[in-house]
């Protein structure tokens, strides 16, 4: 995805099968390039429960709010006009996440924050398969950097397969990714680099209708 400037444009057409409507609010956006891709969020640093994830798909972006509160998910098409987003509402669903609890794993954790200068820290976290800490599944590390933001495990989740899914790891308070590597110890030696190439503060709000 190029870069995107935020004055967003919001279209937003097309009928809720529920008949109901949602507003949702966002004031932060990151966008990060991936080994092979870019994907986007837009988020609501007052409520962590939902997000937008605006990613390609089959050469169309697709935007696709998460709601964890209301257990529904809704999706836009997504359109780039003159540096201004433009969301075409597409459809609802219901969000089945009770299924992600029969996946819950024994991941226990090493972490280290190394503080680079006042700006910037790098966090360390070594995943072991269980308690033993004896088999490595992945090593991750993150580079911070000082911002106003709150780092959850659901957002690092989006870059590590889930690894957090299930198990809890407090991040440090008021810092940024602006680097994520994640290195997969199971399947080979290849790195995944996930850059972040866009912050912006924005003041944006959906409404699904």
């Amino acid at each position: 995805m190029k870069k995107l400037f935020f004055f967003l444009f919001l279209i937003i057409c097309s009928f809720k099968k529920d008949g109901q409507n949602y507003i949702y609010n966002f004031n932060v956006f990151l966008e990060y390039k991936g080994n092979n891709n870019s994907v986007s969020y837009m988020l609501d640093s007052k409520d962590s429960l939902y997000y937008l994830q605006i990613s390609q798909v089959d050469k169309v972006l697709i935007g696709f709010i998460n709601d964890k509160k209301k257990a529904k998910g809704f999706s836009y098409q997504v359109e780039n006009f003159n540096n201004s987003l433009h969301f075409r509402y597409l459809n609802s669903q219901e969000l089945f996440l009770e299924k992600y609890k029969k996946y819950k794993n024994n991941f226990v954790f090493d972490k280290k924050l190394i503080i680079i200068d006042s700006v910037f820290s790098n966090l360390k976290i070594t995943v072991f398969k269980n308690k033993h800490k004896k088999n490595i599944v992945r090593q991750i590390e993150i580079l911070l950097k000082k911002e106003d933001f709150t780092l959850t495990n659901d957002f690092i989740n989006h870059f590590t397969h889930g690894t957090f899914v299930n198990n809890e790891i407090k991040f440090p308070e008021n810092y940024i990714p602006k680097k994520i590597v994640i290195q997969y110890k199971y399947s080979s030696t290849e790195n995944f680099t996930y850059d972040l190439i866009q912050f912006k503060k924005i003041n944006t709000q959906l409404i699904t209708k």
